[in-house]
C-alpha cells in the first residue's frame, strides 16, 4: 500500500518538475514517515493524466526494504570440499 506525501503539489514545467506546498505540512509528513534511522526514500511518480489543478506527478514513500541474507555457513566453511571436485 502506497503512502502518499500529502500537501505537496507536483507540476511538470519546461525545465523539470516543480514541487510546491506548505513547508511545515510537507516537513511534518516526511517526519511522520521517516525510518528508525532517520532516513526516508521518496518516489516521484507520474500521473496517468493531470488533475483538475494541473498536477502531473505525485510523491510517495518508498517502503522497499532489502531481504536480509541468511547464511548457514560457518566461519571456515568452504564451497569446495576437495580439489578432485573441480570440473577441470
Amino acid at each position: 500500500m502506497a503512502i502518499y506525501i500529502n500537501g505537496i503539489f507536483c507540476k511538470k514545467s519546461n525545465y523539470g518538475i516543480k514541487l510546491s506546498g506548505d513547508a511545515d505540512k510537507i516537513c511534518a509528513e516526511i517526519q511522520a514517515n521517516k525510518r528508525a534511522n532517520g532516513s526516508i526514500r521518496l518516489e516521484l511518480k507520474e500521473r496517468k493524466e493531470a488533475d483538475k489543478n494541473g498536477n502531473t506527478h505525485y510523491l510517495t514513500v518508498d517502503e522497499w526494504e532489502p531481504t536480509p541474507k541468511v547464511s548457514n555457513d560457518k566461519p571456515g566453511d568452504s564451497f569446495i570440499e576437495d580439489d578432485n571436485s573441480l570440473p577441470f
